[in-house]
């Protein structure tokens, strides 16, 4: 993609990235304070205000110039954004910044992020033949955590169990969200078992069993407030037992002697 630079204008921009997530004025960027309010020592309102010799915006004695800041999310790219400061209708300014990642507290699903962890950390304890070294630190890397707990994933309208799907690295994951946390009411919504859904869930989504590691996590969480989350790991080798949600297996499934989270 080409860069925004310094004399293009509004339209040359807009040509470029498209229509800005956000326009400002510079009085909406003020807050109507005086240019006194204004302690940042970097970017375009500190160079204004140099510009503008610090005086203070008195309303009658002094005209604001003709400025305007435009914001972009995730450009040039996922993670990043762009400001960029016209004034007259070219560019006089842009600033590009990387993201902060999403922490625990502006996560859609924190509540579900400690659960995970010792959920995790309970598997490979008990089962440490299950999970390599590699996919345990893939699953509790902070860019999979951060696709877990921003996951929306409900079921669809007519009941279905839906999933969103991402892979990193050697495993894939599946994410499906219920308000319900009693386990005979979860069965209720997979008609002949987990695994037929499991099953339909990965059928949908590019990943692809023997390839890489699956995992599913389904986040519940009820409107009282409690909550739980069950894992099914099924790894790519066949030379070793998959591991399902023991509470959420048909009586059936609970016969064929896999291995329970």
């Amino acid at each position: 993609m080409a860069e925004v630079e310094r004399g293009m204008t509004s339209q040359q921009v807009l040509d470029l990235l498209g229509p800005p997530l956000k326009r400002m004025t510079i009085d909406e960027v003020l807050g109507g304070r005086p240019w006194g309010g204004i302690t940042s020592r970097e970017g375009p309102l500190a160079r204004l205000r140099a510009r503008l010799g610090g005086r203070p915006r008195t309303g009658r004695g002094m005209r604001l110039p003709d400025t305007e800041w435009w914001y972009y999310k995730h450009v040039p790219e996922q993670g990043m954004d762009t400001s960029i400061a016209f004034e007259g209708g070219m560019v006089i300014d842009v600033q590009t910044r990387t993201l902060e990642p999403p922490g625990p507290a502006s996560a859609r699903h924190g509540w579900a992020r400690e659960l995970i962890i010792r959920h995790l950390d309970r598997v490979v304890k008990d089962q440490p033949g299950l999970m390599t070294g590699v996919a345990y630190r893939e699953m509790t890397s902070p860019p999979v955590l951060d696709f877990v707990l921003n996951a929306d994933a409900y079921p669809s309208p007519d009941g279905q169990i839906t999933c969103r799907t991402q892979q990193f690295g050697q495993v894939g994951v599946l994410v499906t969200l219920l308000d319900l946390v009693e386990p005979a009411r979860i069965r209720e919504l997979m008609p002949g078992g987990y695994m037929p859904q499991l099953d339909r869930l990965l059928r949908a989504s590019a990943i692809r069993l023997g390839e890489v590691d699956v995992a599913h996590w389904i986040l519940c969480r009820d409107h009282d407030g409690r909550s739980v989350v069950h894992l099914a790991y099924v790894p790519a080798s066949q030379g070793i037992t998959a591991l399902m949600p023991w509470d959420l297996l048909s009586a059936e499934e609970q016969g064929r002697g896999f291995k329970t989270s």
